[in-house]
Order: C-alpha cells, then structure tokens, then sequence
C-alpha cells in the first residue's frame, strides 16, 4: 500500500512536471521577451527592465531543427573520447570562459541596487564602522556612492544601510557573505567576488554531471548533457552577476546530492554523515540566498517519499527535523547582523507582499516586476507588519477577482509573465554584465557581445537553445510519466540503492523545477531568478536529445535497408 501511494503522488509530481513544461515550451515558441536599451544611458551595453514581446519567427522555426542536427553531429564526435577525459575538459572549459567574461567585463563598480548596498555594507562591516547601521547615518558626500543617507530625503533612495535591512532583514546572510570575500580579498574587490561565483557555477557543473550518472544516463545523453552545460552561455555569464544566488544554488545542490548519495548507500554511519551534511550544506545555501527554500522543500517531498519505499523511518525523523531546521536557519544571519551592529530591524515586509508585486501589472513596469507599491505601503504603515500583510491580502484578492471577471486579461498578463521569465533568451545575464562602471566598456569581447549587433546574436540563439531545451526536456518527463504508471510491481518494492537513488534523483529534478515554475508564476518576477531551474532541465533535456535520436535513427536505418533490399532485388 505504502508503495502504492509513493508511485502514485512520483507520477503526480511528473504529470504537473509535463504540464508545467509544456506550458513553458509553448511560451518559448511562441513569444520571445527582449530586454531594450536604457533610454539616456552613456553605454549602449546599459539595458533596462523594459522588454519588448514578439511572436514566433522563421529564424527559431528553422533554428530549432538545425540545433538539433548540430547536437546530434557533435555528440557522434564528442564521444570518441573517454568520458574522464571530456569531463576534465567540461571543468577546465567551463571556468576558463567564466574568467574570460569576468576579465573582459572588469567591473570597477556593479549598478544593480541590491548589490550595491550589500557592498555598502559589507565595506563598513570590514572597516569596522558599526554607526553605519544607525537610523539617522549621514555618510560624508558620495562616500561610498551613497545616494540619500540623511534625514528629510527620499527614503526610497536605497543609502540607508538600517533601512535597506529593516524592509530586507533576510538580506543578512547575504551582507555576511560579501564580508566575509571582503576581508579575504579586500573591500569592494568586485573581480574576487564574481571569481568565487565562478568556482560555484563549476561546482554547480560537477553536480549536474553527478545528477546525470545517477539518473543511469547512457553515454550518449551524458556526452549530450555536457554539449548542453558547454553551450549554455546563460549559465557561463552567471558568475557576473554580483549578488549570492551562485553560491547559494551550489550549496542547495550539494546538499540535494548529500541527501540522494545518503539515499543510495547501504552502511548506517554514512547515512547519517551524509544526511548531516546535507543539513548543513542547505542551510548555508538558505542563508546566502532564502529563495532555495524551494530545492529545500523538493529534498523533503523526495525523502518522504523514498523513505515510504525503503522503509527506513528513522531516516525520515531525522530528515524532516533536519530540514525543518533548515528552513527556519534563515534567521541566523539576521540575529547575527542585529548583535554586530547592535539594531533591531524588525520583521521587515512579509513574504505575501513580493506575491502581491507578482500579481501586479502597473503602467510602465513589466508584468509582475518589481515597483515600489510594496516598500511605499512599508512607509506609511511606519513598518507595521499586520498593516502590510493585510495590504498584500487585499492587492491579492483584487488581482484574483479582476482574473474571474476578465479571465483573458488575466490568461495575457501570465502569459507575458512567463515570457520574461522563462523565454528570456539570456535570462538576464547580458543586462547584469552591461550594468556596471567598467575599466573598458568602450571596446573588446564584452562591448561586441552586450551591444549591437553582437548582442541581437546572443538573444537569437539563446531564443533557440532554450526552445529546444525545454522541447526535449518535456519528451523525457513525458517518458517519466509513462514509465512511472507501467513499470513492474517488482521494480516498485525493490529497496535497492541504485534504484532508490535513480528515482530520488529524477524526483528531486522534476519537483525542483515545478517547484520554481509554481513560485515565479505569483512571486516578483526576474529572468535570472529562473536560470537556476532551467538548470535543472538539462539532464532532462540531454535525455529528451538522445531519444530524440534513437526514434529518427529508427526510421532512416529502416529505409536504408529497404533501399539495400530493392537493389538486391
């Protein structure tokens, strides 16, 4: 029975897994969201959060196949060599083109706001100014970059450190963590940084390519996984991006690998040192970056389901504490913070206000991005939490009445919401490597790729990869699905942890990804939000490809050989 029920909510999972593709394959077909220039900007690398929308065209309807055909030739090459050798390869090329961009790029100064009050306060936590943190701080003109630190300006003007962390209290973990590459490698060193986002993102790879011999991949859908990993520009660039989500994807990765290696060896002593590490590596990836709370809660649904079919129920009590433990670590970096700079910042906004900006379309901000409603209600209710949970129900309630009146309105505005979300072609990363002071914007590798006519290149075959991707990916679900519902009795009983592990692997992928579709589809939308769960898809996808080939090479060798018969005949 327990079995039963197990099989039962794995086939749910891959049955919203296929929808939520599908969805997504659709979109990406038929829209592409572009992002434009800023309007006034000294660069034409500068890109704003404005996009335009078009439809499907000739050139992705031809791309698609063609790609396709070029996977499918370049696999056949890649896999004269040995898998260790094109593995070693993989890692070398994948950090080398990461150092390549952060060096092209040479940032002296990212723009994106959120980065530069985490620097902000990174830099004074290492120099040791603890008044930085005070209500009424009034920096030295443009020390720092300050923008409004004193009393009487704007205070949506994000100078002031107490107030950034007083809306933002989990931003805590990531301000430490910034403190913690500054005192090793000194203030405001930007390279450094994006340097250790480089190793995640490697370390994010090697991970990947571990998913893929535990999911029994043949060596043909490895040598395509690897294709996919290389090609993914998307992925390559990420490290540019100053801000925690690299580490924190890592480190929520890691621990989801803890948790399926736990699932899959046999003596009790490494169980339980592999579902503690995987503890502690979760935690440190929730405290960098809270939003992997989501890959958090797919470890928890793959540990209770696994442990219905092996039956090893004090595995599972150590889980769900172990994870809930998890779950509320997020506060550590918060009372840390609070105890340094001696201030208490309060609740901050609730977690229901960024749904209620995700269920928002104002004028002149994208559908459902960020706008300044949610801080501006923060404002006038003096930073009352009950007062802006109330607000957030409200915006809510009336953006799920206005969609049972006007259900086309609505089904428009969530289909352009998933569009900049999920068919985004670079999924933000070229607009965070063009924003930023760079030492040399005006020429070089970067310039040709993030300006005209390079960058119309990059979003043309982004537009392509990420279609086919997702195309493929949905021909492996759709395979899962139907295994999952025929597979054999003896196969559901088995305990083995191979198989255990095969399984928890492909759950934990689906249900990661559906995990993130869910979230995005209310939460604060951002490209580069999604990138970590189109991640996800690509063992999927590298298996999408390789029976994608298996079924076109059935065909040709069936007609070669009736060609063979007729002239012999």
């Amino acid at each position: 029975m327990r079995t039963k029920i197990s099989a039962l909510a794995e086939t749910i999972a891959y049955a919203l897994t296929v929808i939520a593709l599908t969805v997504i394959a659709l979109v990406s077909l038929f829209t592409t969201s572009i992002f434009q220039p800023a309007q006034g900007a000294s660069s034409d690398t500068v890109l704003a959060e404005q996009m335009t929308f078009r439809g499907s065209s000739a050139l992705l309807i031809a791309g698609v196949p063609i790609f396709v055909a070029a996977i499918a030739y370049a696999s056949r090459l890649m896999a004269r060599f040995s898998d260790r050798g094109r593995f070693v390869v993989l890692i070398a090329y994948v950090l080398i083109m990461q150092v390549t961009w952060i060096g092209a790029l040479n940032f002296a100064n990212p723009q994106y706001p959120d980065s530069v009050m985490l620097s902000r306060g990174a830099t004074e936590l290492v120099r040791g100014n603890i008044a930085a943190f005070s209500p009424d701080y009034c920096a030295p003109e443009g020390a720092l970059g300050y923008q409004a630190t004193c009393a009487g300006q704007d205070q949506l003007m994000k100078g002031n450190l107490f107030n950034y962390l007083a809306w933002y209290p989990f931003q805590s973990g990531a301000m430490l963590w910034f403190a913690l590459i500054y005192r090793l490698f000194g203030t405001q060193n930007f390279m450094a940084f994006q340097f250790i986002n480089a190793l995640s993102v490697t370390g994010v790879v090697v991970v990947l390519c571990r998913f893929a011999q535990l999911l029994g991949l043949g060596r043909k859908a490895k040598v395509i996984l690897e294709l996919l990993i290389a090609l993914c520009f998307p992925l390559l660039m990420f490290s540019a991006f100053v801000y925690t989500n690299a580490v924190g994807l890592l480190l929520t990765l890691l621990a989801a690998l803890l948790l399926i290696e736990c699932l899959r060896v046999e003596h009790v002593h490494a169980r339980i040192f592999l579902l503690v590490g995987s503890c502690v590596a979760a935690a440190l990836g929730v405290m960098v970056k809270n939003t992997f709370n989501i890959l958090v809660l797919a470890m928890l649904i793959v540990l209770v389901l696994a442990t219905f079919q092996s039956r090893r129920w004090w595995l599972l009590a150590g889980g769900i504490v172990g994870y809930s433990l998890v779950l509320k670590s997020t506060v550590v970096p918060v009372l840390v913070m609070e105890h340094v700079t001696g201030q208490s910042f309060g609740p901050g906004m609730p977690a229901l206000s960024w749904i209620a900006m995700g269920v928002q379309h104002k004028t002149g901000v994208l559908p459902g991005w960020w706008q300044s409603d949610a801080l501006n209600v923060y404002l006038s209710t003096g930073g009352d939490y009950a007062a802006q949970y109330r607000h957030a129900v409200d915006t809510i309630r009336a953006a799920w009445s206005s969609s049972v009146n006007d259900p086309l309105s609505a089904l428009v505005f969530f289909g352009q919401k998933l569009s900049t979300e999920w068919a985004e072609p670079t999924f933000e990363t070229v607009l965070y490597s063009g924003l930023g002071i760079r030492m040399h914007a005006g020429n070089g590798l970067a310039h040709w790729l993030l300006s005209e006519p390079g960058r119309s290149v990059v979003n043309a075959y982004g537009d392509v990869m990420q279609s086919a991707v997702y195309l493929c990916a949905l021909i492996a679900v759709v395979a899962m699905v139907a295994v999952s519902v025929l597979h054999t009795s003896k196969e559901r009983d088995s305990v083995n942890g191979e198989i255990l592990a095969r399984k928890a692997t492909m759950l934990f992928l689906a249900v990661g990804f559906l995990g993130g579709f869910c979230c995005y589809l209310l939460w604060e939308a951002k490209s580069i939000y999604t990138l970590p769960f189109y991640a996800l898809l690509l063992p999927f996808a590298a298996q999408g490809f390789s029976m994608l080939f298996d079924c076109m090479r059935k065909p040709v060798a069936r007609c070669l050989n009736r060609h063979r018969t007729n002239a012999t005949d």
